[in-house]
């Protein structure tokens, strides 16, 4: 699979990204480190806890980098429930479920995708 074809499987922006990247190896090199990190366990736990400000705040976290590599999907996502839960809000339950749901699904599509590339 072309780094093209992937961001098209994980509704991604890939014109947006090379323009701001340059090469395909930069890109690849970003999308490792966002998929390196622990945040959607982070996020699953928060979730099974409950926690309604740690989930603002890994979803934020969530959002700022998959807009930084141009993962639409995942930051369309992420970016709602971080306007659900901001201000200590209590969201409507089965929107948040939905939201979460999305998230974790297109989160691990994405990373498991990313090594299909070469």
């Amino acid at each position: 699979m072309t780094l093209q074809e992937y961001y098209t499987n994980v509704g991604g922006e890939y014109s947006e990204i090379i323009e701001r990247l340059y090469t395909d190896e930069r890109i690849i090199k970003y999308l490792n480190l966002f998929f390196s990190g622990d945040d959607l366990t982070l996020l699953q736990n928060a979730w099974n806890d409950q926690n309604g400000e740690k989930i603002f705040q890994i979803s934020h976290r969530i959002k700022g980098g998959a807009i930084n590599i141009e993962l639409k999907s995942i930051y369309s996502y992420a970016s709602q429930l971080t306007e659900a839960y901001r201000n200590g809000n209590i969201p409507d339950k089965n929107l948040a479920q939905e939201l979460y749901i999305n998230i974790c699904s297109e989160y691990t599509k994405a990373k498991s995708l990313l090594s299909k590339i070469g």
